[in-house]
């Protein structure tokens, strides 16, 4: 039996340079693809502060022009937030129900 000298790597292996280069062009992809993921989570952030500003601006003309009250109730599992006109037993808002269910709507007390 005739022993070969193994040479180079398998066929379709790269060599340790090539997987050098390989491994530092992706690690540069990456390091821009996180860069502009955080760039745009940037832009997320600051268009929700944005619109959370706007948001409490129109709740407090809400509760000021109609005379209403602005609040949250946690109840159980089930979470109310709206408006609520006391001078009128009634409550406007949306209620995120435990199970999952949203309801947007008007409760009257009683």
């Amino acid at each position: 039996a005739t022993r070969r000298k193994f040479q180079g790597g398998m066929p379709g292996m790269i060599s340790p340079e090539e997987r050098a280069e390989l491994a530092e062009k992706l690690s540069l992809d990456l390091a821009r693809r996180l860069r502009d993921a955080e760039i745009r989570i940037g832009k997320i952030e600051q268009e929700k502060q944005s619109i959370q500003s706007y948001s409490d601006a129109i709740r407090r003309f809400l509760c000021k022009k109609f005379s209403l009250e602005h609040g949250q109730v946690n109840d159980g599992g089930d979470r109310y937030e709206g408006f609520v006109k006391s001078s009128t037993p009634s409550f406007w808002g949306v209620c995120r129900y435990g199970n999952g269910d949203v309801y947007e709507g008007e409760w009257l007390y009683g």
